[in-house]
């Protein structure tokens, strides 16, 4: 930081307008400590930026998966129940549509 940035950042809050290899400008933010004189700085890397970027994309691809695996999953379930109920259904239908005797004859 020049003496001209750290002047002005001794009125209070200052953005730094100089790139720093990695860091974002626009997140960037100073503030001088008087009683030491310090010049306190915060920002924040391109890096961890990427990197925060690239493990929510990840996460949010596993998700989909994990749902879709779940999806067909119940799809499997329900078709597995539900064809052998409507087999039974239409076997109970013809049953009672049918004039069986009581004696089996």
């Amino acid at each position: 930081m020049t003496k001209a940035e750290a002047e002005r950042a001794m009125t209070g809050f200052a953005f730094k307008d100089a790139e720093y290899r990695g860091v974002c400008s626009e997140d960037r933010l100073h503030r001088v400590y008087a009683p030491w004189q310090w010049v306190i700085g915060t920002g924040v890397l391109v890096s961890d930026v990427e990197q925060n970027a690239a493990m929510t994309r990840k996460a949010l691809v596993w998700l989909g998966c994990v749902t879709a695996l779940l999806v067909l999953t119940a799809v499997l379930v329900t078709r597995s129940i539900v064809g052998p109920l409507g087999w039974l259904t239409g076997s109970l239908e013809q049953l009672a549509a049918s004039a069986i005797d009581a004696d089996g004859a």
